[in-house]
């Protein structure tokens, strides 16, 4: 019994010893897999490496040829090139002569790798030279060119302001801000392309409220646009049927009397004019709907134009209630139709202000150019000539009745208007005046036009110096041709 025991214990060692042993050849076996792979790994990528190395230097050499190509380019045009002839025999001493002008730490390189990197190296630096070099090209020709233009503005200024001091040298420095011109500079008068005339907005310059910048551009616009909002001057031969020039001028007498009584605007009543003959321009109308047609185009130019226009109510009233409130806002939709809704439309009394103001009129040359001004809203026969020729012409009889010289070449600059270009349309508004006034210019004593009372009866007040009742001077045509 013991030595059955015995042997089962040598048989069970034995077999835990052939386990260990085959466990043995198996973490040798996988630990040999292992060492393979691993083997494997390294010599792949040595090989890609070996396989990717070529490749890279291919990569290299082309780079550097392409930056080297355009590093060439921009010298070229800079007139300074480089050239990179370089044989396989003096590339060593050429690397060397790099590695000292640079001051590197290994003035002698020792392999190909190295000396491409020289190489590169000394292109890169001749690159960012040569870009230099063209910044600082450009750099001084828009200074040269920023120079010129501040010498010619400077030039100008003081051309213009009559300025003895001698114009900057060429290359000399320029001030960052000319010297500001006096009160007297600015009087001066300026040079136009034939004669001389006054700058009348140079007094006014650091005034916001005068529009000084852009109130020429805003005035060469309305000569333009009035044009073309003109009315038809023979609306009356081609349209109407029912109502007459006498009718017209009616209605715009009693439209003087509204605008005063509402204490309006002149410029609300010029545009209810305009509105009233566009409208009859493009519109026929009945002989009992004419004042309707008035009342609602004044309607319109007071929202249009007034901070608080009257309410509807009260042009009702005004019609002794003969039109309904329903009737004015049917005709106000007619009218802005027909109008096509172009309600800012330039006006005489627009380019009056200008002019008057150009002219530098006192308070008597003032109201008497709003007068004759006011005067052609009522005659008919002024519809040909456009506004601004009306208040050119308004202005020159204004300047003639104070004893002034009736023009000058400022005012031929800024209305664009010579003496003879006026000469029928200040004419007719002569003509227009002596109608109204108590004194002919013949001598011939002439009652004040009853049918048409209110233009005189406004301007015969003390606040506008009783301009209406004042004979005007003689009208002599060959004025016109006179010198200025």
């Amino acid at each position: 019994m013991q030595n059955q025991t015995t042997s089962l214990n040598l048989r069970s060692s034995s077999v835990a010893v052939g386990s260990e042993n085959h466990s043995s050849r198996t973490s040798s076996v996988s630990n040999k897999g292992k060492r393979m792979k691993r083997d494997d790994l390294d010599s792949l990528s040595q090989s890609s490496k070996k396989r990717a190395g070529p490749l890279q230097d291919v990569t290299n050499s082309l780079a550097a040829r392409g930056a080297g190509l355009q590093a060439q380019h921009k010298q070229t045009a800079a007139s300074a090139r480089v050239t990179r002839s370089m044989t396989s025999s003096g590339r060593k001493d050429k690397g060397a002569a790099s590695g000292k002008a640079s001051r590197s730490s290994d003035p002698t390189p020792t392999n190909n790798h190295n000396q491409g990197a020289a190489a590169g190296g000394y292109e890169t630096v001749t690159k960012a030279g040569a870009a230099e070099g063209t910044t600082t090209c450009s750099a001084s020709t828009t200074r040269k060119i920023s120079q010129s233009f501040a010498q010619a503005s400077i030039n100008e200024c003081a051309f213009a302001a009559g300025s003895s001091q001698p114009a900057l040298a060429q290359g000399s420095r320029l001030q960052a801000q000319p010297a500001p011109l006096s009160a007297a500079h600015l009087r001066a008068p300026l040079q136009c392309s034939r004669r001389l005339w006054k700058d009348i907005d140079a007094p006014v310059r650091n005034d916001m409220r005068m529009c000084t910048e852009y109130v020429n551009d805003v005035y060469l616009n309305a000569q333009i646009k009035q044009k073309k909002h003109v009315p038809n001057p023979d609306y009356m031969e081609l349209h109407q049927r029912e109502i007459t020039v006498t009718m017209r001028g009616i209605l715009i007498d009693w439209l003087v009397e509204v605008a005063t009584e509402y204490q309006q605007s002149q410029e609300t009543l010029f545009l209810s004019v305009g509105y009233i003959d566009a409208y009859l321009s493009k519109a026929r109308c009945v002989r009992s709907k004419l004042q309707l047609v008035g009342i609602t185009c004044m309607h319109i130019a007071s929202k249009y134009q007034e901070i608080y226009p009257p309410p509807l109510a009260d042009f009702c009233y005004i019609t002794d209630n003969t039109y309904e409130r329903e009737e004015l806002i049917q005709m106000e939709r007619r009218i802005l139709d027909v109008l096509d809704f172009e309600l800012s439309v330039p006006t005489t009394w627009m380019f009056l202000m200008r002019f008057l103001r150009v002219a530098e009129a006192d308070g008597e040359v003032d109201c008497l150019g709003m007068y004759l001004a006011e005067l052609s809203l009522l005659d008919y026969s002024l519809l040909q000539y456009l506004p601004s020729q009306i208040a050119a012409s308004a202005v020159m009889l204004a300047l003639h009745n104070a004893g002034k010289p009736h023009w000058s070449t400022t005012l031929e600059h800024y209305t664009g208007y010579t003496p003879i270009s006026l000469r029928e349309c200040a004419t007719l508004l002569h003509q227009s005046c002596t109608k109204n006034a108590p004194g002919g210019s013949t001598g011939q004593q002439q009652q004040r036009d009853s049918s048409l009372p209110a233009v005189g009866e406004k301007y015969a007040k003390e606040n506008v110096r009783k301009v209406s009742d004042r004979q005007l001077r003689d009208f002599n045509p060959t004025l016109f041709d006179q010198p200025y």
